[in-house]
């Protein structure tokens, strides 16, 4: 298999740092943030913001930070959630 394309390793990262890939999948990740320096930086950015900002629990957003957040994201076309992109395709 040949390297992974950035943009699916940064698809990739949420799942890398919760666990839940496996062994290969983890291996093949770290091999191509070995290799692309581009993708190892913005993986240890992502590493730093997730562990500053700890857990987030919804009761500590505010009433309307869907309703903002999805307006935001609509704006600069990205899916809030799986039922918008389920509407959009």
């Amino acid at each position: 298999m040949g390297m992974r394309k950035c943009i699916t390793v940064m698809e990739e990262i949420d799942r890398i740092v919760d666990g839940e890939v496996t062994r290969m999948e983890r291996l093949r990740f770290a091999v191509h943030l070995a290799m692309c320096e581009d993708c190892n930086r913005y993986f240890k950015q992502y590493v730093s913001v997730r562990t500053a900002l700890g857990k987030v629990e919804p009761s500590d957003l505010p009433a309307d930070f869907s309703d903002v957040m999805g307006r935001i994201l609509k704006g600069a076309n990205i899916a809030f959630d799986d039922s918008e992109q389920a509407s959009e395709t």
